[in-house]
């Protein structure tokens, strides 16, 4: 199942937080896309900001793949 919104949103997943105009989170795939004003935050505190960037679910963590 894909779920696609396409609203202003802010996931939340384990320490790690994005922010951007669309998303779209793939279950299957356990993959979250985020497209327009995408900002994003690690457990870190590492913070990113791009155009889109790719991020997949994996044992708990959120990798940023792009």
């Amino acid at each position: 199942m894909t779920t696609n919104v396409q609203v202003p949103v802010l996931v939340e997943y384990n320490l790690f937080t994005l922010t951007a105009d669309v998303v779209t989170y793939d279950a299957q795939r356990h993959l979250i896309k985020a497209n327009g004003n995408v900002a994003s935050e690690n457990a870190s505190g590492e913070e990113h900001h791009a155009d889109s960037i790719i991020v997949k679910s994996e044992n708990g963590e959120a990798i940023l793949l792009h």
